[in-house]
């Protein structure tokens, strides 16, 4: 009889992730329109994307940690740094562009990764998994 696999909370934190990624990049571009016309909306699309990719795909790589468990929270910890880290790089390559509101990018990948982890806190609660898969085997 085989064991049927363990859930992971991934699924709902990357359901979460996705509508309020998509949400937001509507909203931050249509203020940053708002806030500095053609230009702000363009600068607030690239800081709002760059944060949106970088995370899900930080998420996805996630997925490919948690399989572990004893070592899942530390994985999945390196991973959130990688993800800080790589988005800075990205802002810090393109600030330099002429057409790049630099205040409005900034500030948009700022609110758009506080979203997203808002959304994964949130997936990651309403999903049902095992906290302690060997726990109940007494």
């Amino acid at each position: 009889m085989s064991t049927p696999p363990r859930r992971t909370p991934v699924q709902g934190m990357l359901r979460e992730l996705v509508v309020v990624g998509s949400v937001g990049l509507v909203v931050f571009t249509a203020a940053g329109a708002a806030i500095g016309g053609s230009d702000g909306a363009l600068s607030a699309l690239v800081g709002s994307a760059l944060a949106y990719a970088v995370l899900l795909i930080g998420l996805l790589s996630i997925s490919l940690v948690v399989r572990d468990a004893p070592t899942s929270m530390a994985g999945a910890y390196l991973v959130y740094l990688g993800q800080l880290i790589v988005l800075t790089a990205a802002l810090l390559a393109v600030r330099d562009a002429p057409w790049l509101q630099g205040t409005v990018a900034s500030a948009t990948a700022i609110l758009q990764t506080l979203a997203l982890q808002v959304a994964q806190i949130h997936g990651y609660v309403r999903s049902r998994h095992v906290l302690y898969p060997e726990g109940g085997r007494a």
